[in-house]
């Protein structure tokens, strides 16, 4: 068993001599650091646009339409301390 784990350890440290392990090695580290640094990446611009799009938001409620929106539901609106805004 012992003889087993020597040669083997003995045929590892040649292939790295040889410089194919080197390559291996190489390639699963920048793989790993690639793949780490996208998700790291799109993680913060995730947050980014989450946090831009709460500030320009602003708002808990949207009420949208296609044509322009009656004054009844504006002044109810201000009756109730609602703020609104137009665009």
């Amino acid at each position: 068993m012992l003889n087993g784990i020597l040669f083997g350890l003995k045929k590892f440290f040649s292939e790295i001599g040889s410089g194919d392990m080197v390559i291996l090695f190489s390639s699963l580290i920048l793989s790993v650091t690639a793949i780490s640094g996208v998700g790291f990446l799109s993680d913060r611009f995730q947050r980014s646009i989450q946090q831009q799009a709460s500030i320009v938001l602003g708002a808990e409620m949207v009420f949208r339409s296609g044509a322009p929106i009656e004054d009844r539901y504006i002044q109810t609106a201000e009756l109730k301390e609602i703020k609104t805004a137009e665009t």
